[in-house]
């Protein structure tokens, strides 16, 4: 409980750090000597480190509090500030030796170098995955970069499909399609940065929750993704409309639509106009670069940023769970034994629903087990299981029946039979995967 408390705390810290962001620019100036044991350029290294600190640290952050390691600070300015060298300038004193002066501007919003900075020493503490019992971790991923216009290929280059066909059809063998049209023909599956296998499970989820738990999860996990991605689109928009803005005060200035000057040749106005579209032209392309540019580099503070949260509403669509106050189903009757595949049909009624041709299979057990659980039917055991999806109209978390777990006496493992069915996704899962066709549309 305490964990939980603990993760809830740092998510509400983390979505009102992003709430309330707004990115500043650090100027600062300095100037050193190059003694002449000292190569220039390790000077220049020198002064801009310094420099890039004390940047920094006019924002009100004490980079000291964190105890970041070289690698540690080094990764935070990659990732967080921009930093521009606004002039660099290498002269002779009067003393005839050689100095360099450097003016730096450093780009960031000081709240979500704070929090990247917090999650980064909070991480520190986190349990290693050599613990006995696993143990949820804290629901904020770290925060990567500011946008920024730096041309670096982006890190994350899968899933370039939309996320309606990540969470596509993936009906297992020994499912076929219910006679009721209600339960209709897709189910969902994982893609394939989802949670998947039993381990990454156990990460995302201590104990087994049950359907109403799992609403609860997904709609505070909808709630808070939400959250983020309302603050990085609005974040998105407004540094697209600064850059915009820039570009068409530059543009404004340039009228292919100037008169002939009398003096002038016609030969000479031409060149004129024709010179004065081609700086129009590459200004607008210009301007296209810088904002496609910021886009990825938005997208490339948010995938990593979101992906713990991402997965987990993703793993919530894909789960099964139970509810211990459902209804059972009743076995009306078992259909035809397909001896090569093993397995035979059933039919099942639930909920005033008639499911027929639910394959059991029983390619794991002696055809005389099989026979004998064939004839008595009647103590089949049917549970309903359940994933959750989002309501349309009102956009709530909603239950939504996705399979059968189907017991035995004396059979230890439950069969766990997939309905063909759709699981609508979460429409923040449709947000989130804009920002990772930003990145793999470079």
């Amino acid at each position: 409980m305490m964990k939980k408390i603990v993760s809830v705390v740092l998510m509400l810290l983390f979505v009102n750090v992003i709430c309330f962001a707004k990115v500043r620019n650090y100027k600062v100036e300095a100037t050193e000597d190059i003694p002449s044991n000292k190569a220039q350029d390790e000077v220049v290294a020198s002064l801009l480190q310094s420099l890039t600190k004390q940047a920094i640290e006019q924002s009100g952050i004490k980079l000291k509090d964190y105890n970041l390691s070289e690698s540690e600070y080094n990764q935070f300015v990659k990732d967080v500030p921009k930093v521009e060298i606004k002039n660099k300038k290498v002269f002779m004193k009067k003393d005839n030796l050689q100095a360099v002066n450097i003016k730096l501007n450093v780009r960031m919003d000081a709240d979500i170098a704070k929090a990247y900075l917090f999650k980064l020493k909070n991480n520190k503490t986190k349990p290693t995955a050599v613990q006995q019992e696993p143990v949820k971790p804290v629901a904020v991923e770290p925060i990567a970069v500011q946008p920024a216009n730096i041309n670096k290929a982006p890190d994350n280059t899968a899933n370039k499909a939309n996320v309606e066909d990540k969470l596509k059809t993936e009906i297992s063998s020994s499912t076929v399609k219910p006679v009721n049209s209600a339960v209709n023909s897709v189910s969902v599956v994982a893609s394939t940065n989802t949670v998947t296998d039993k381990a990454d499970k156990n990460e995302v989820f201590a104990e087994k929750l049950t359907i109403d738990q799992a609403i609860q999860e997904a709609q505070s996990t909808k709630q808070e993704v939400k959250a983020l991605l309302d603050s990085f689109d609005t974040s998105l928009r407004d540094s697209n409309g600064e850059i915009a803005r820039s570009y068409d005060l530059k543009l404004s200035k340039i009228n292919v639509n100037v008169k002939k000057d009398q003096w002038e040749t016609t030969k000479q106005y031409n060149e004129k106009i024709k010179k004065l579209k081609q700086e129009k032209k590459s200004l607008e392309e210009e301007k296209y670069r810088a904002i496609n540019d910021n886009k990825i580099q938005m997208a490339k503070t948010v995938v990593p940023t979101m992906q713990f949260q991402i997965d987990k509403l993703k793993y919530l669509q894909i789960e099964k769970f139970a509810d211990e106050n459902a209804n059972k189903a009743k076995i009306i009757s078992l259909g035809n034994v397909n001896a090569d595949e093993k397995y035979f049909t059933m039919k099942i009624f639930y909920e005033n629903d008639l499911i027929a041709n639910l394959k059991y299979d029983f390619s794991d057990m002696t055809v005389e087990q099989a026979k004998e659980m064939y004839k008595s039917y009647n103590k089949f055991i049917i549970e309903p299981l359940f994933s959750v999806e989002e309501n349309d109209e009102t956009g709530d978390v909603q239950r939504v029946l996705t399979a059968f777990g189907i017991k035995y006496p004396g059979v230890e493992k439950e069969k766990v039979v997939k309905l063909a069915t759709i699981v609508k996704p979460f429409s923040e899962l449709t947000r989130f995967e804009k920002y990772n066709d930003m990145l793999n549309k470079k």
